[in-house]
């Protein structure tokens, strides 16, 4: 049988690389273990030596959500009037025209549109827009229509259309 050259090689290769292997492996270890004792010896947080100001400080922070501000204007009807709706196969795509107080020109918002500071559109109906100021929903709906002082118009008379 004939023999390859470099074959008497191929041992001590592999025991060179076990020996890196296994070298590595324990270089890692206790690279972990002495990062991991090194914590134990670290010294503990400072306090601060009033609780006052260490409750205050906690308290700015607003660990369980923003606190809830008293609104510093009354309800968004009163702000606002419905002139219109644009309809859409999904009511994400449609628009509501709107006209806030004191305004010459309608607006146009579409549905996640903030239209006013803290007053998003979040909503649209067949005849009414939801607006929503610090998570409460207001409802504007679309004026009826205005009451005719005329009579209504008759309807026409009944005659089969094939006989």
């Amino acid at each position: 049988m004939r023999r390859l050259p470099g074959q008497d090689l191929l041992p001590g290769l592999a025991g060179f690389g076990l020996f890196l292997l296994i070298g590595g492996g324990l270089w890692l270890n206790i690279e972990l273990l002495w990062s991991l004792r090194a914590q134990e010896h670290a010294p503990p947080p400072m306090l601060p030596s009033d609780p006052l100001l260490s409750a205050a400080g906690i308290s700015q922070r607003h660990l369980f959500g923003l606190p809830s501000a008293a609104p510093s204007r009354q309800a968004a009807p009163l702000e606002f009037q419905l002139l219109g709706v644009l309809a859409a196969p999904r009511s994400a795509q449609g628009a509501a025209i709107l006209l806030a107080t004191g305004e010459k020109r309608p607006l146009i918002a579409h549905v996640g549109d903030e239209i006013a500071p803290g007053l998003r559109l979040t909503g649209l109906g067949a005849r009414q827009a939801t607006l929503s100021r610090d998570g409460r929903p207001f409802t504007l709906e679309l004026p009826g229509p205005a009451a005719s002082s005329a009579a209504p118009l008759p309807s026409p008379p009944h005659k089969p259309v094939f006989d």
